[in-house]
């Protein structure tokens, strides 16, 4: 299991990005309104508090999510999730920058997570349309929940019970949230993921860069996900086919498999059409 990192003294190369990340100021600080476009791996994203600088406010869309816009994990909250960010695959410190510490509208705050993450907005206005609308929850506690099942064995897993008969009786929602993270799997995230649109969305991408640098490596390179192109995309560095073989994974769990590839598509088509500029403001 990843375990949380110990407190000794960051390697060089770390601090030399932490120093670029601190210099990093974009030019649309000074130049009017920026659009968060997709970074390579090897570009450092702003910081935090250049992202919040950058992003001006903007009227609510969906009153039903005001107050998971408003809530951001506590300190506590995320001192356990940081001990078991992810149930396999990248490291745990790929997560250690994930805080939901961000209040605003829906959109401010895709906006905010696509510019920590250095992922292009518009991509992920796509994909928060297609997870769920841009709803985060609602009223009734099963509001933003999805992947219904219904058995103990869907919904359990390992000391980790808090989905069996939450919001359903004798069922569970798998995952959660305007982006709708499997917490069967990412159980480190509960409740933050359901109670926060900033903690749900700061960790959505976050596991897509950590796709897109490279740490799902092992977890491609295993049997059950042969065959595919991870390893061959990443070395030919082409950025869209990275950008979207991660975000299909996130549906799928595969590599451009066909339930992958479908998902893919639909967010593509949101791409296209944006109906979120039909929201009424």
């Amino acid at each position: 299991m990843p375990q949380l990192a110990s407190s000794k003294r960051l390697p060089v190369a770390f601090a030399f990005v932490s120093i670029l990340r601190l210099l990093y100021v974009p030019l649309s600080l000074a130049s009017g309104p920026v659009h968060f476009s997709t970074l390579p791996s090897q570009d450092p994203p702003p910081s935090d508090r250049q992202c919040v600088a950058m992003i001006p406010q903007t009227p609510e869309v969906r009153p039903d999510n005001a107050p998971f816009n408003q809530t951001v994990p506590s300190s506590s909250e995320l001192l356990e999730f940081y001990h078991h960010p992810v149930w396999s695959g990248p490291p745990a410190r790929d997560f250690f920058g994930v805080t939901g510490k961000y209040r605003g509208s829906t959109d401010m705050i895709l906006r905010w997570a696509a510019c920590k993450w250095g992922i292009d907005e518009d991509v992920v206005r796509a994909q928060a349309w297609t997870e769920s609308k841009w709803h985060q929850g609602g009223p009734n506690p099963g509001d933003g929940g999805g992947d219904k099942r219904l058995t103990q064995q869907e919904c359990i897993q390992g000391n980790f019970r808090a989905l069996w008969n939450f919001g359903c009786e004798n069922c569970c929602y798998q995952s959660w949230g305007i982006l709708q993270t499997k917490v069967y799997y990412a159980w480190g995230t509960w409740p933050m993921i359901k109670d926060s649109t900033a903690f749900n969305a700061d960790y959505r991408y976050a596991d897509q860069r950590a796709c897109m640098n490279g740490d799902y490596s092992g977890y491609f390179a295993s049997a059950a996900q042969q065959p595919n192109t991870y390893a061959a995309d990443l070395a030919s560095g082409d950025l869209n086919r990275i950008l979207w073989g991660c975000i299909g994974m996130h549906y799928s769990g595969g590599w451009y498999n066909p339930p992958a590839r479908s998902y893919i598509s639909e967010t593509q088509g949101y791409l296209t059409t944006q109906p979120w500029r039909q929201l009424a403001h």
